[in-house]
């Protein structure tokens, strides 16, 4: 085309109807919104600007390809922008739907055979301790000595057990319930960007729920070595 184009008058430029419609766009894809009516919309306006253009039907005095060719790259780089930005996005989404599907399957399993196994040794060992103590035949004193401590060492290993079980439960629910209120029913990248925070104030508590369930056990091993060593 002739050089001396004059520019499109503002009024008639493609490029600022696409920009607009971009401004529009990016809002609502950071809210989570459906954004594809809008972006054929775009794609419909250049394809319609284009074949008028080619059909003959613009004053051919102005730079009509030239604002065409603007607008066109405007939307395919914001379009390229968007594809990209959706992939990460999608992965973020994919990691956290999994991570909550990890926390779902903890909460199922708070209740693991094993620990409960060692609630059931910690309650026994604490019972064989009253009935010896409480018993009307005099036993020995090592005896004595021995189911005394083997009580307080218990009730130490039962308060363990269940105060982590209790903090690993709720912390928990809680992370699970504010991931879940974020995953659903729609997802903003501002509700993505606090999940990470979700996380940190709640993994905290699952972490110190189950050190004390181990330390628990650990209570437990103690407490048999050391009835080891007062029979030995």
């Amino acid at each position: 085309m002739d050089t001396a184009e004059k520019p499109v008058p503002e009024e008639l430029r493609l490029v600022p109807v696409v920009e607009a419609h971009w401004r529009e766009i990016e809002p609502r894809v950071e809210a989570g919104l459906a954004v594809a009516g809008a972006l054929k919309l775009i794609d419909d306006l250049i394809d319609i600007r284009g074949k008028k253009i080619a059909a003959g039907g613009v004053d051919g005095s102005f730079a009509w390809e030239a604002d065409l060719i603007e607008a066109k790259s405007i939307h395919s780089k914001n379009s390229d922008k968007l594809s990209d930005a959706s992939a990460l996005r999608e992965k973020r989404l994919e990691w956290w739907n999994g991570y909550a599907e990890n926390v779902t399957d903890l909460t199922d399993k708070i209740g693991l055979a094993g620990l409960n196994l060692i609630f059931a040794a910690h309650g026994a060992v604490a019972l064989g301790a009253i009935k010896i103590l409480s018993e009307n035949v005099e036993p020995s004193k090592t005896l004595i000595n021995a189911s005394k401590t083997a009580l307080v060492i218990s009730t130490i290993g039962l308060t363990l057990y269940v105060l982590g079980k209790f903090i690993l439960f709720i912390s928990a629910s809680r992370l699970l319930n504010g991931l879940k209120s974020m995953l659903y029913p729609r997802i903003s990248d501002a509700k993505i960007g606090d999940m990470q925070s979700v996380h940190e104030e709640n993994f905290g508590g699952i972490a110190r729920g189950m050190y004390l369930l181990y330390a628990s056990v650990c209570v437990f091993l103690f407490n048999i070595v050391l009835m080891a060593i007062y029979f030995l």
